[in-house]
């Protein structure tokens, strides 16, 4: 691509001197009519000197290429294959998946295997913390589609969002069983305060309370530690819509330091925060 466009750069500087070399002649053949200087004389003299400085100026072009172009196929390549610097990432790991519980175990939610999982290293084998072994089911073992959990530091438990029997559960870890936080017993969805319609995201602030995201409700619920009083804190119950205060099946709920909260509003493709206060 350069050689084209440096070839064709010479070649309109060419035409160039050769249009002003031309109109040179006809102005000396002009001045020499006007002198009565013989036209073959001056016809000679001019074509001469046009077939020579033609001669020269293709001689120049020659030598240009042969410098010139070399160098900016060398300054062209350098600046296309320039070496990829050196990528470097601060040492310090961040937990990107899973929750980091006791001893530095991380859990995590394998929604179709009906379980959640623990690992205590990336070399480790997962450990069957609960469900799984039965499959899907009500019984306080087993796990329907879970979609979130959060690890509760004071309570050595984790809060279980178990989606498909439309509930919130705590499991103590080493108990026999869990127990239910929110939702109806029998598993079934709901639209009261304490119930659910496929909760999804789950946390929980410093306080013990959890915050729930329940997707086909199209709000956010708080509960006490307990899961005792159910209040509306972000959207409301029935349609959802874009409105400032409206979600539309939200799926994630996370809080800051300063207990902000922000709410991932799926259907209306955005993240609201809501400001504490």
């Amino acid at each position: 691509m350069i050689i084209i466009l440096y070839r064709r750069l010479l070649e309109k500087v060419l035409l160039s001197i050769i249009i002003k070399l031309e109109n040179k002649r006809k102005n000396f053949s002009k001045h020499c009519i006007d002198r009565d200087i013989p036209h073959k004389v001056v016809k000679c003299r001019c074509t001469r000197k046009i077939s020579i400085a033609i001669v020269i100026i293709s001689l120049l072009i020659q030598l240009s290429l042969i410098v010139i172009l070399p160098l900016l196929l060398i300054k062209h390549n350098s600046n296309r294959w320039k070496p990829t610097p050196s990528l470097r990432w601060n040492t310090t790991g961040i937990t990107v998946a899973g929750v980091e519980g006791v001893e530095g175990a991380v859990y995590i939610v394998d929604r179709y295997k009906y379980r959640i999982m623990s690992f205590k290293s990336i070399w480790s084998n997962g450990t069957l913390v609960l469900g799984g072994v039965n499959g899907t089911g009500p019984n306080k073992t087993e796990l329907s589609l879970p979609q979130d959990l959060h690890f509760d530091y004071v309570s050595n438990s984790l809060i279980i969002s178990n989606t498909d029997s439309h509930n919130i559960i705590r499991y103590v870890l080493g108990a026999d069983s869990y127990t239910r936080v929110a939702g109806n017993p029998n598993g079934s969805p709901g639209s009261t305060p304490t119930s659910f319609i496929f909760p999804v995201g789950v946390t929980v602030d410093p306080m013990g309370h959890i915050y729930v995201a329940d997707r086909f409700n199209n709000r956010i619920q708080f509960f006490d530690h307990d899961g005792s009083n159910g209040i509306t804190i972000a959207g409301f119950s029935g349609l959802g819509n874009n409105n400032a205060t409206a979600l539309r099946t939200p799926r994630s709920v996370k809080l800051d330091s300063q207990l902000n909260l922000y709410v991932a509003d799926t259907s209306n493709n955005r993240i609201q925060k809501f400001l504490r206060y």
